[in-house]
């Protein structure tokens, strides 16, 4: 994995080699446990099938999130 985001209880990281793709991981207590994994990047339905919080999906750059930033 070459870069990862951490968002409240969730986290994605990417990984590159045969194309890359992203690992979605949860935190259970004091260990993080890998939900999914595939190639290419993960998208808004990738998101609500494991419950990730909208307000995790701009952190993680999510393809499609619609994001809002405050000034």
């Amino acid at each position: 994995i070459r870069d990862v985001v951490v968002s409240g209880t969730y986290a994605i990281g990417e990984w590159y080699g045969g194309g890359g793709g992203e690992s979605l991981f949860k935190k259970n207590g004091r260990f993080w446990r890998l939900i999914d994994q595939g190639g290419g990047a993960m998208g808004i339905e990738d998101m609500r099938r494991f419950g990730v919080p909208q307000s995790a999906w701009c952190a993680f750059g999510i393809y499609d999130a619609t994001c809002t930033h405050k000034n």
